[in-house]
């Protein structure tokens, strides 16, 4: 029995909380828990990411990025020109911003709902319009908010001509396309 317990002498060292190279691993060990739980965390916000985009919204999780990332910019440089211009910040002007993402969000889930809908039933002459109508649409919000982004951009005094650039875009794709 005395033999057994000899083998475990190597537990008393690795206990001593007292030793510097105990107290070492015990922080890194910490550390090291830490960046797991913050790691697992962050798998289950970009798994639930992908499932809404990919599943539910029917796009790509680069495309609902890119939206977000839009979506914050504008934010931002609505909140940067409201403070160059000595405005006050109104709460209904952010709560204004998650309803534009929420009804952008609902409006891109019905599109695709009536997209599956339609080629779930064999109806791929409706099913075809209405994947060209959404990919519009995100298309139509993603420049929409960028142009916003300029407009607030030009109040902060930084001229990128976005939208000059957009206006002068779309005279000439109607031009192309024959409509006035």
């Amino acid at each position: 029995m005395k033999d057994i317990f000899e083998q475990l002498v190597f537990l008393k060292p690795m206990l001593d909380i007292h030793s510097p190279k105990v107290q070492d691993t015990s922080t890194w060990s910490l550390f090291l828990t830490f960046c797991s739980i913050v790691t697992g965390a962050v798998n289950i916000v970009t798994g639930t990411f992908t499932f809404i985009s990919g599943t539910v919204m029917g796009i790509s999780v680069y495309f609902a990025i890119t939206l977000f990332v839009i979506m914050v910019a504008d934010l931002i440089t609505g909140l940067m020109a409201s403070i160059k211009e000595k405005k006050p910040k109104e709460s209904k002007k952010g709560l204004r911003w998650a309803v534009k993402f929420i009804i952008y969000v609902a409006g891109i889930y019905v599109l695709n709902g009536l997209c599956i809908e339609a080629s779930l039933t064999g109806l791929d002459e409706i099913a075809v319009p209405m994947q060209i109508i959404k990919f519009y649409l995100l298309i139509h919000i993603c420049i929409w908010e960028t142009i916003s982004i300029d407009e607030n951009l030009v109040r902060c005094g930084i001229n990128l001509n976005i939208t000059k650039f957009v206006r002068e875009a779309s005279s000439i794709f109607k031009q192309k396309i024959g409509v006035k």
